[in-house]
């Protein structure tokens, strides 16, 4: 195809008829004569909110610290919770040892 510029006016046109009328790239392209491939890059310029790479990287790292984070906090929990499990358990034992010599000394105490 002929290289020639598109004014920013038919470029929009061509645009709002893909996303809003839902005419194909191939029907939008020939109906105006520029190439597919430049539809597509119109597309591609005129996506709001997409990140570039080095803003994907940032966002990356900085939602890394926080899963890092999270997992510590789960990590010392779990370990929390054990050695509370591990105390109860001690405990139980104590008390049950305890109830056992009660019972054993109120035995005595009545021979």
């Amino acid at each position: 195809m002929k290289k020639h510029r598109i004014a920013p006016e038919v470029k929009e046109q061509i645009i709002n008829r893909i996303k809003n009328d839902g005419v194909t790239v191939a029907t939008a392209a020939k109906d105006h004569g520029v190439s597919e491939a430049s539809i597509y890059d119109w597309l591609g310029k005129n996506i709001k909110g997409v990140s570039s790479f080095p803003e994907m990287n940032k966002l990356k790292q900085e939602n890394t610290e926080p899963l890092r984070l999270e997992g510590e906090i789960t990590l010392k929990l779990s370990e929390s919770k054990k050695r509370s499990d591990q105390t109860q358990n001690a405990l139980e034992d104590r008390t049950g040892t305890l109830a056992w010599c009660g019972a054993l000394h109120l035995v005595l105490q009545t021979e």
